[in-house]
């Protein structure tokens, strides 16, 4: 199950040296960023406009993600975590906040773009997360979010057995289903949505440290064009489904 918001503040109060270091290796950048593409391609110019990001820990991904924004703002319950935010970005773009995502300290139709990566699974009552993003977005605003699969079986073992060996993984955190993330945006309002199933192959290899040399770039340039390939199946193919993460979108 997962945990309470004071739970999860000292969790990662606990790790929070964890955020602060770099991307495991170059390549695991890339598929994170890879991953995310696949959300930002959907959003159209009037969508690039004020950005929230829910959960944005020590800033890991925020520069990326306010590269699709003219304005960001990050929020996150851990005072350590957005101590490194701060210190890892410390210019004019960057606003980095305490606040807890189910009771947000902003105005109704202050976004444009509200984005989550790998947070819901780690929340109870995520529904007030939805009703509070619902809340600050605009009319024609966009949430996206980034979540683990719980289709796939493989995918599921691997998770189990990243909760035994890496700190950054919490016991208690979930996977979802497509149907859940649907009703979800549904119960909440929002216009319209879809979910996208993606990350077919370099799923899996997110949490190694491969050393970068030409031996790897050779592996994983053939790796990222097999994984576009997989991305251009229709999204109601069943293969889809093999994918271990879910790129959820509503609309408001």
């Amino acid at each position: 199950m997962p945990l309470s918001t004071e739970a999860q503040k000292n969790f990662y109060d606990e790790i929070y040296k964890e955020y602060n270091k770099p991307f495991r290796s170059p390549y695991t950048r890339d598929i994170h960023f890879f991953e995310f593409g696949a959300g930002f391609q959907t959003l159209t110019t009037k969508q690039h406009g004020d950005m929230l990001e829910i959960g944005c820990a020590s800033g890991l991904f925020a520069k990326y993600f306010s590269s699709h924004a003219q304005k960001y703002t990050g929020c996150d319950i851990s005072e350590r975590q957005l101590g490194l935010a701060r210190r890892n970005l410390n210019d004019n773009k960057h606003k980095f906040i305490s606040a807890d995502g189910k009771c947000l300290p902003f105005l109704d139709e202050s976004y444009d773009i509200v984005v989550t990566s790998g947070v819901l699974h780690h929340i109870d009552d995520r529904d007030k997360i939805y009703a509070e993003v619902y809340r600050v977005l605009r009319p024609g605003g966009v949430f996206i979010c980034f979540e683990p699969a719980a289709h796939n079986p493989v995918a599921n073992l691997l998770r189990v057995i990243a909760k035994r060996l890496h700190p950054m993984f919490h016991p208690d955190e979930v996977s979802f289903t497509q149907q859940e993330i649907e009703d979800a945006f549904r119960q909440n309002n929002f216009s319209r949505f879809t979910v996208i199933f993606h990350m077919f192959i370099l799923g899996y290899l997110i949490t190694f440290n491969f050393k970068k040399n030409w031996f790897w770039d050779f592996i994983f340039g053939l790796l990222f064009r097999a994984e576009r390939v997989l991305t251009r199946l229709p999204h109601n193919s069943p293969l889809r489904k093999l994918g271990i993460s879910l790129i959820g979108i509503g609309y408001k």
